[in-house]
């Protein structure tokens, strides 16, 4: 529902006018098994000199969707490169991993916030764990708790991203452009 609900409130998108643009995503697409409905420019320009593109939806809405910053900075190639590999989250089911992964951390914060809580709201004199002014303990027992477990989250995501980066070497065959689109994009987004 997002890229035909939700993405639509906030931004403007037309279908992608380049025809060569529209050729190179299509066969990429169909090389790497996935279906998508087009590609889309998205306005994003007016908000953010940043560049950015992603692959939204799922079945009949699974569509492309390329920034007019990064339409505007990019050449065609270097489009393809981060379609690639943007498409690799999609073929390798990463949306779904991070999607686990994070279900499974949440509940298993609240599972150690369920034994932290009790003692720590009796050491600072509230009733019980059910007192409301037990919230900003929560609060900053679950801040603490999650900078412990940042690393390995971090080190998840990095190897998502190390995989897609792959993928789109190995897809595209063009190691020029993967450099160049990355530190185009290192400049405009960082």
């Amino acid at each position: 529902l997002s890229p035909i609900l939700r993405l639509p409130l906030f931004f403007k998108f037309k279908p992608v006018e380049d025809e060569d643009l529209r050729h190179r995503v299509s066969r990429l697409a169909r090389r790497t098994g996935a279906s998508i409905c087009g590609i889309f420019e998205w306005s994003l320009g007016d908000k953010t000199r940043k560049a950015n593109a992603a692959v939204v939806g799922w079945g009949n809405t699974r569509r492309i969707i390329v920034s007019d910053t990064l339409l505007e900075n990019f050449s065609g190639e270097e489009i393809e490169v981060i379609m690639a590999h943007e498409l690799c989250h999609h073929v390798k089911n990463h949306i779904w991993q991070a999607i686990a992964l994070q279900s499974a951390l949440t509940f298993a914060a609240f599972d150690i916030m369920r034994w932290i809580i009790p003692p720590l709201s009796r050491h600072f004199g509230f009733r019980d764990a059910s007192d409301i002014a037990n919230l900003p303990l929560f609060a900053l027992a679950l801040t603490a708790l999650s900078l412990l477990i940042l690393p390995g989250v971090n080190s998840f995501s990095r190897r998502l991203e190390t995989a897609a980066d792959l993928y789109a070497l190995d897809t595209t065959g063009d190691a020029l452009a993967f450099v160049s689109s990355m530190e185009k994009l290192a400049e405009l987004n960082l």
